[in-house]
């Protein structure tokens, strides 16, 4: 109580100054407090008192004295208007001390330390803005809040999701650290997976015998990105002469796999900012969509493959895709 009194207002609904009980105890505060502080003291105690058919709340400064002499300055209100009462308690914005910010702080972090290393929860970084998109109901999350580099330094780069790998490669707005990614994030990939990397193992030495090495050998031509049960799948899908056309079409399907079906079988014509662009268009139009299909996939980690894959003597062919059509009006 005397932490209380001594950081905010307490109002008294109900009691009656003259009640002993509430004078002792304000009493025995006073007795605590400094001849500076008690300066400042009155505006800590506020009583509201009743007054008949009064519908503003009438404002005055009181200054009672106990039967050991100890003055006690506090405010009255008067007022037969407790909703008004109610309505100003309501606007105020609960303040906290320095004090008690620190200790929450700690006690804080000491749940998120331990929640971040348990195996009874599943820990992801996302961005403020994405938390509306998260099903925060069918597991047990441990939130961290802080600088995004300084939790991922701590925790960890395995501890976010693949959509943001994708939506960096698309952006480059997440500023990851290749080191980081490499050593902790990619160091176990396995080769079935569907994963852009060139970005981050640009200009590293990858050791021969890693998982992550397997992995580029996997996929270090389009062809190999786009397998040859891809191509079989999107042998329908139409060829176009501009990207405009290419995404007439786009703006024609319903789901995502369709949408990047089409880009996968027009790929060889589109320029690099084509391909950020039709990637961009997939990440927005299909949100809840992108991070389950393969299409979308390949047609990322094929704009990674042309932007960041550094084996300049290994030329790009991929006119096995439309052999039917042979159109080399490219668009750049």
């Amino acid at each position: 109580m005397l932490t209380l009194f001594a950081e905010s207002p307490i109002i008294f609904l109900g009691y009656s100054m003259t009640d002993e009980d509430v004078r002792n105890i304000i009493e025995d505060f006073l007795s605590c407090l400094s001849s500076e502080q008690l300066k400042d003291i009155r505006k800590h105690f506020v009583f509201v008192s009743y007054k008949k058919d009064e519908e503003e709340l009438l404002e005055i400064e009181r200054t009672i004295i106990t039967k050991s002499g100890v003055e006690i300055p506090f405010v009255e209100i008067q007022t037969d208007n407790y909703i008004k009462i109610y309505e100003k308690i309501g606007e105020i914005t609960p303040g906290i001390s320095p004090v008690r910010v620190r200790e929450t702080r700690k006690v804080v972090k000491t749940i998120v330390d331990q929640s971040m290393t348990s195996l009874d929860a599943e820990t992801i970084i996302v961005g403020i803005d994405d938390l509306d998109h998260i099903d925060l109901s069918s597991k047990p999350l441990a939130i961290a809040i802080g600088y995004k580099e300084n939790i991922l330094s701590k925790y960890g780069y395995g501890r976010f999701g693949d959509e943001q790998i994708f939506e960096d490669i698309i952006f480059d707005n997440k500023n990851f650290d290749s080191g980081a990614m490499c050593d902790e994030r990619l160091r176990r990939i396995s080769k079935n997976r569907l994963l852009p990397v060139y970005k981050y193992v640009r200009g590293r030495d990858v050791p021969e015998n890693s998982k992550l090495y397997d992995y580029i050998q996997a996929h270090n031509t389009m062809e190999k990105i786009i397998s040859s049960t891809v191509s079989k799948s999107i042998k329908n899908t139409p060829v176009f002469d501009t990207y405009d056309q290419l995404i007439e079409y786009m703006d024609t399907m319903h789901n995502c796999r369709k949408a990047a079906m089409a880009v996968l079988k027009n790929i060889e014509k589109l320029s690099i900012d084509n391909l950020r662009d039709t990637c961009k268009y997939l990440f927005e139009k299909y949100p809840d969509e992108n991070m389950t299909d393969s299409n979308y996939k390949r047609c990322v980690m094929c704009l990674d493959f042309r932007e960041n894959y550094e084996k300049k003597e290994m030329p790009v062919n991929l006119s096995w895709l439309n052999q039917e059509h042979y159109r080399y009006s490219f668009w750049f």
